[in-house]
């Protein structure tokens, strides 16, 4: 059985203008491999990076969430401290660093202001402001990209 060969395959003189066309051809199919190989690394490499930047601003919304079980702790605390009073609508002047919005915030998150919190309720924030913390050290050393 004789097998037949295309024109590609046989040799040809190096003057040709197809071989020229198909060295040409090849070298630009090989250049373009390597470049879509690169920039598929190099934007890789950039939604890496920028994800993790973006994880640890103070910003990120896990940092919001600890900020405000710290207010509410110590809204918690301030007032097994001070029993006879509601909490106050605005922070007290000891918290000086906490703005009203804050506080506010934080009170109606963790429901503070609709009944008397107790020792085991305060210990709860703060077991929560823990497992946050630990959220938020979990978030920013592992990137998650969900489409890879």
């Amino acid at each position: 059985m004789s097998q037949t060969t295309s024109s590609f395959d046989q040799p040809r003189n190096s003057h040709d203008p197809l071989d020229l066309i198909i060295q040409y051809v090849n070298a630009a199919k090989e250049a373009s491999g390597k470049s879509r190989f690169l920039l598929v690394i190099l934007v890789t490499a950039s939604v890496l990076g920028f994800v993790a930047e973006w994880n640890s601003y103070s910003q990120h919304w896990i940092a919001g969430r600890i900020q405000l079980a710290d207010t509410a702790h110590q809204a918690c605390t301030y007032y097994l401290t001070q029993p006879s009073a509601p909490i106050p609508s605005s922070p007290p002047k000891i918290f000086q660093n906490i703005s009203k919005e804050a506080w506010k915030n934080a009170i109606s998150y963790y429901n503070l202001d609709k009944g008397i919190p107790t020792q085991e309720f305060c210990n709860n924030i703060e077991t929560r402001r823990a497992y946050l913390s630990e959220i938020q050290t979990k978030e920013i050393i592992n990137v998650k990209i969900p489409f890879f």
